[in-house]
């Protein structure tokens, strides 16, 4: 591995390092806030589905 290369490597560790460390409030913030909303759509769309899949098996006990 030649010298310049480590160089790049270092400098782009301490970079990733440097983008983790960034204040709350900055686009991080932004990207939690977005992670909570897709969460609460999943969790409401779980609870759809199992209700979904509870009147079915009701359907197909009925028709049993």
């Amino acid at each position: 591995m030649s010298r310049r290369w480590d160089g790049e490597w270092r400098t782009n560790w301490e970079e990733n390092k440097r983008k983790k460390q960034t204040p709350s409030g900055s686009s991080n913030a932004k990207c939690d806030e977005r992670c909570q909303k897709l969460a609460a759509k999943l969790k409401e769309k779980d609870a759809e589905m199992g209700d979904k899949v509870s009147r079915q098996e009701q359907h197909t006990a009925a028709a049993e």
